[in-house]
């Protein structure tokens, strides 16, 4: 049990640090690239793929296209097909993952829009955004940074998103009853 609480303790600080990091002018910018963009596409290699994985789920229930894909080829593909007419979320705990950096430079070269997620603001990721959004991440003894991290960007995208169905309002709801009853077919009461 003393494990499990101090986990939980560890979770909710780290929420707590991030949340305090975060502005509402940054809120509001990353929210206004989201909905004017063409096609939002998200970025994320290793832990941080899960965590741009889980964005990309929960934005399908919003009236956008939405581009993903974990390989790590395929999604500089899809960075280099994008325009400044689209926005990028790329995720990376330390932001110095070279392949994460191509990827950005990639972008760069388009002139996409980029939101970035990472926990080092002094990170070369940090310096490609448009947007910045800092997750706290302190050294726990079981657990690396990455994985508390990896808690406090879910919360952030969780933010984007909700500001985003928000913005989109009864758009958003016919999406998600779409969803929701090609969905039920398959799982039917």
């Amino acid at each position: 049990m003393i494990i499990a609480k101090k986990t939980l303790d560890e979770n909710i600080a780290t929420l707590n640090g991030t949340f305090e990091l975060m502005q509402d002018s940054d809120l509001r910018k990353a929210r206004d690239l989201i909905v004017n963009a063409n096609k939002l596409a998200f970025f994320g290699l290793g832990g941080s793929n899960i965590v741009a994985l889980d964005a990309y789920h929960k934005f399908l229930r919003v009236p956008l296209t939405l581009v993903h894909d974990s390989e790590y080829h395929l999604a500089l593909m899809q960075a280099t097909r994008l325009s400044k007419n689209d926005c990028a979320i790329v995720i990376s705990h330390t932001g110095t993952d070279v392949d994460t950096l191509a990827i950005a430079q990639a972008l760069q070269e388009n002139q996409v829009p980029m939101i970035i997620i990472t926990s080092f603001p002094k990170s070369p990721l940090a310096a490609f955004g448009e947007v910045k959004f800092f997750s706290i991440s302190e050294d726990f003894q079981y657990r690396s940074e990455a994985l508390i991290s990896l808690t406090s960007q879910i919360a952030i995208n969780d933010c984007l998103y909700m500001l985003v169905a928000q913005y989109f309002g009864n758009k958003a709801d016919q999406v998600l009853q779409g969803i929701r009853k090609t969905i039920s077919k398959k799982h039917p009461k």
